[in-house]
């Protein structure tokens, strides 16, 4: 597994994580999923190579954050760089967000709110500090609360110990800038695939200029690419899928590896993926999905060819083996 370094801080990173999206469970998350696999499928995270795991209390309501900190309590914590997230709320009020069954979630980025989540998730996660604390949403009317306090708030708890570093998700190029005038900002999350390549117009350049690690959402599955295009057994031809051109150089900027080329589809949804945070894209048609599936080892508990209880039509990769689960279609991301 290769690794780099997290934003400015001098924390080694693997360069693919183990979202916990879809471990929460709950009827907005594909059901619930098998405890015991999924803290095995955690606690098989270094064997692999990845030190990398992320989660949210936004997913399903604190339980991701519950089986993380299961998993964690029989791990060696100075090993792992944990993310996890604030400002998605639904014990307090905020601007409205989405709806999961009965319960309400809502955007709230305040001072207080951000104090009361962190202790929340210090406890879940069964320890005394997150590597990096992100702001899930950015904050919107009738509850706005500017990036000023936001990050007065967040450098609070990076002095008193209970986190390490800053991160945002879901955010503009002017949200950066302003994060950037009240403090250091070293992870930027946003949706970035072989699908939906928009951040490569803005968001990139500003997060290389300042040192600021990307990682990629969720990358495509089946149902993102156009009909017909992955019936079983047709090729499918990869080289129409991007969305815009590269310049010329970008081969040797992180973006591309290697040329691209038909790859059958049973092959591609086993091997193929973006590569978590430097965006190259990749194929391994002879490696299993899994992140660390080189060599053939897979996660205690999951199949062969499956991630954790992925359903028919998604990528196991969606499932499992990005920076922060979610797809862009479903209530928290």
């Amino acid at each position: 597994m290769n690794t780099m370094k997290l934003g400015k801080t001098g924390i080694t990173i693997s360069r693919m994580g183990l979202g916990t999206w879809a471990i929460g469970g709950g009827p907005a998350w594909g059901g619930d999923k098998d405890l015991a696999t999924c803290i095995d499928t955690i606690r098989s995270c270094p064997d692999l190579g990845i030190n990398l795991i992320d989660t949210a209390p936004g997913y399903n309501f604190g339980n991701s954050e519950r089986i993380v900190g299961q998993a964690l309590s029989g791990m060696d914590r100075k090993s792992i760089c944990l993310i996890t997230k604030c400002g998605i709320v639904w014990n307090r009020k905020g601007s409205l967000f989405n709806k999961v069954g009965d319960t309400q979630l809502y955007k709230n980025l305040s001072p207080e709110s951000i104090r009361e989540e962190i202790d929340q998730s210090l406890e879940r996660l069964q320890t005394d500090y997150v590597d990096v604390y992100m702001t899930h949403w950015q904050a919107v009317e009738p509850y706005f609360t500017p990036i000023s306090e936001t990050a007065a708030v967040l450098a609070e708890l990076k002095a008193q110990g209970k986190i390490r570093a800053i991160g945002a998700a879901n955010v503009t190029v002017d949200h950066i800038r302003e994060y950037l005038r009240w403090d250091s900002l070293d992870l930027v999350q946003a949706k970035y695939s072989i699908l939906d390549r928009a951040v490569e117009e803005e968001l990139l350049p500003v997060c290389r200029e300042n040192g600021i690690t990307l990682p990629s959402g969720a990358g495509p599955s089946q149902r993102d690419l156009p009909p017909g295009l992955c019936s079983p057994g047709r090729p499918v031809q990869q080289k129409v899928v991007p969305a815009r051109e590269h310049a010329p150089g970008h081969g040797h900027d992180g973006l591309l590896e290697a040329p691209l080329r038909e790859v059958p589809l049973h092959h591609r949804q086993s091997g193929s993926g973006v590569d978590s945070f430097s965006g190259r894209v990749h194929q391994h048609p002879q490696r299993g999905h899994h992140p660390g599936a080189a060599g053939g080892k897979r996660p205690l508990g999951v199949p062969r060819g499956r991630g954790v209880d992925a359903p028919p039509g998604r990528s196991p990769g969606q499932m499992i083996c990005r920076g922060a689960c979610g797809n862009g279609k479903n209530p928290v991301q």
